[in-house]
């Protein structure tokens, strides 16, 4: 599970009024700020884009700091645009509540007894949270990066899917981003496993792994299960290219259980191509070429 870092009373009361903020403004997603920031905010005011990544690191207390003063100001301004779009506002909001929410800020960093790190670019976090480790000593159990470790049931469901599995349990303390990203897309196939998955991605997002970056940008989206079956989907492609049919049998049963059509038809015909039946394989193939319902046509 997740490490989390010490809990500041003052910093978190002031994170739980963002949140409380965010829900009385429509509850937008991560998302929808992030967008309003960058086209609807006034240009004048130079303040920072928001990004999903940090907007969930934030108001989640992933990042150690408190938020910057300018931040803040892009993340209220997002919330009370999308207040006034969808009738919570009756007026067009302006810059009129940004000095109560400023004073808020610096009566937290006060209390914290620390001042706001320097902004950086939000889809870039700066360690805060997570950064790569040497390689782990110990069990698999207690393989860990900083910021995460794997329980052991989320060991034990690695171990379950077999030699692919354990391999890569056994690789996650070696710090490989790629090793983190695969096993953050196995995790985040289940439902009971996504949070933990969520906060792995963190780990490559931090040095901008590109696959785990879409991951988390996509993480508040509704569509984000097929997301996650995509991912799969592409990672059995490649381990089946290079003729690893133990990795493609795990990420297209990942993609299975995402509702992926291509990702259930493909984990059909390996199997069926696993025990000889490599015609009735590429017939499977062949019946549901272009389709997309999640159960694939017999041929």
């Amino acid at each position: 599970m997740t490490r989390k870092l010490p809990v500041n009373p003052a910093k978190a009361s002031f994170l739980a009024d963002l949140r409380a903020f965010q829900k009385q403004c429509g509850s937008p997603s991560f998302g929808e700020l992030a967008a309003i920031s960058k086209k609807q905010l006034p240009e004048e005011r130079d303040l920072p884009e928001l990004s999903t990544t940090a907007l969930s690191e934030t108001l989640n207390g992933r990042r150690v700091n408190l938020p910057t003063a300018a931040w803040l100001a892009s993340f209220v301004l997002s919330c009370e645009q999308y207040a006034w779009k969808v009738g919570k506002f009756t007026a067009e909001p302006g810059p009129e509540s940004l000095a109560s929410w400023q004073a808020k800020l610096a009566a937290a960093e006060e209390a914290a007894g620390s001042a706001s790190a320097p902004d950086t670019t939000p889809e870039t976090p700066t360690g805060d949270v997570l950064s790569f480790p040497p390689p782990a000593n110990g069990p698999a159990e207690e393989t860990a990066m900083p910021g995460f470790t794997l329980t052991p049931a989320e060991a034990a469901y690695m171990k379950s899917l077999g030699p692919y599995g354990r391999a890569l349990l056994a690789g996650l303390g070696s710090g490989d981003p790629d090793v983190a990203y695969r096993v953050a897309v196995v995790l985040a196939a289940t439902t009971d496993h996504r949070e933990v998955a969520a906060s792995l991605l963190m780990g490559p997002g931090t040095i901008g792994h590109k696959p785990a970056l879409a991951l988390l940008e996509a993480g508040m989206e509704p569509t984000y299960t097929t997301t996650i079956g995509e991912h799969a989907c592409e990672l059995g492609a490649a381990a089946a290219d290079r003729g690893d049919v133990e990795a493609a049998v795990v990420f297209y049963g990942c993609a299975a259980g995402c509702c992926s059509h291509l990702g259930t038809v493909e984990l059909a015909a390996i199997l069926l191509a696993e025990r000889g039946l490599s015609g009735v394989a590429e017939a499977i193939r062949a019946a549901n070429r272009g389709g997309t319902d999640p159960a694939p046509k017999r041929p």
